[in-house]
């Protein structure tokens, strides 16, 4: 919110040799500047690959990419300067229209490399999936311990999408249905409703 973003550009301000400082307030700016983007009009959720571009502040855009800019001229690589900069590569879709998967993928490499964590594992095998394939992003999906992806919301839907596109519309049903079971989001509890009667549809 406001409050995070004013308190990462002080500690930006006030740190301005520490590059993860800088990470941090890019970070930080890019996700406040797509904040109306998120919910449509039906207050449901809206995930980043759907959301219009036209909608992102593109004063806050600017303000992240200054801010990653510093950041990266400091050659300190860490955690929130990648997270920062898998952002920036998604919100480059407001000028190309398309998302560059294979730079989004070598990102969450480097994030993997340098600080490994199940959301980011889940997110690379996303971004798999979009650069090389469905099959192949349910592979690298696979690559977590089961116990994780059964319990992970995230996960789950990540498996969903990815059964979809392959075409496996049961077990991309099954995925889905145990995502709304762990979803504690309201507008994320009616946006996976939604792709599941659209799945549902599909099937019969």
């Amino acid at each position: 919110g406001v409050e995070a973003l004013y308190l990462a550009e002080l500690a930006a301000e006030l740190l301005p040799a520490e590059a993860e400082a800088l990470g941090l307030a890019a970070l930080i700016a890019y996700s406040a500047a797509r904040d109306s983007a998120r919910i449509d009009h039906d207050a449901d959720y809206v995930p980043l690959g759907f959301q219009d571009p036209a909608l992102w502040d593109m004063r806050l855009t600017l303000r992240g990419d200054r801010y990653l800019r510093l950041a990266q001229q400091r050659n300190q690589t860490g955690r929130f300067q990648l997270e920062a900069a898998i952002q920036c590569a998604h919100m480059a879709r407001r000028y190309s229209g398309v998302t560059d998967w294979k730079s989004v993928l070598m990102l969450y490499e480097g994030l993997m490399a340098l600080a490994p964590s199940l959301g980011a594992a889940v997110a690379r095998a996303a971004a798999v999936g979009e650069a090389h394939g469905p099959e192949a992003g349910l592979r690298a999906l696979r690559l977590i311990a089961e116990a994780s992806r059964r319990t992970f919301q995230p996960a789950l839907a990540c498996e969903a999408y990815l059964q979809a596109k392959a075409g496996n519309l049961d077990d991309a049903i099954r995925a889905i249905r145990r995502a709304i079971d762990l979803c504690t989001s309201a507008p994320m509890r009616r946006y996976l409703e939604k792709e599941l009667q659209r799945l549902d549809a599909q099937l019969h």
